[in-house]
């Protein structure tokens, strides 16, 4: 005979709860401070996507990661904790836009592979690199061709 036993997903330590509160804290000020400072517009720094890059969520956009402008350094960074009390993710790390023309990234994924192997994990780590092509999502929308960025 079986039994299922279900128990309340486990919580991460409070050390790693405190970091990525300092983290997203930190990531709000910068952002309002940029965007009070006159920086480019809000929500054009983009959503940090999973693999760490600036813009999107599925769909990655040209977009590049902070509020910096053209004269300007910016950056956005992440953490993320799944846990459905079968399997847990971790993910974080950030990403450095510079001259709003070149972007730089790094994230490092951990999934804990639970009741299917105990004890086991698979961890990988993302760097990647976006350049601004041409165009501009915001004040060119009325041109037929659309921001345009290459990334790796």
């Amino acid at each position: 005979m079986s039994q299922l036993t279900v128990s309340a997903p486990r919580r991460p330590p409070l050390k790693r709860r405190l970091a990525c509160a300092l983290t997203l804290a930190f990531v709000i000020h910068g952002a309002e401070s940029a965007r009070a400072a006159g920086g480019r517009l809000p929500a054009t720094g983009g959503v940090m996507q999973f693999e760490g890059a600036g813009g999107g969520g599925l769909v990655p956009w040209a977009l590049i990661a902070g509020y910096g402008t053209r004269d300007e350094v910016g950056g956005a960074a992440f953490a993320s904790y799944v846990d459905t009390g079968h399997f847990a993710l971790r993910s974080a790390g950030g990403a450095v836009g510079l001259n709003d023309r070149l972007e730089l990234s790094f994230a490092h994924q951990h999934f804990d592979l639970g009741d299917t192997l105990p004890g086991q994990a698979i961890e990988q780590t993302v760097v990647g690199a976006k350049l601004k092509l041409g165009g501009d999502a915001v004040y060119d929308q009325d041109l037929p061709w659309p921001q345009l960025a290459a990334g790796v």
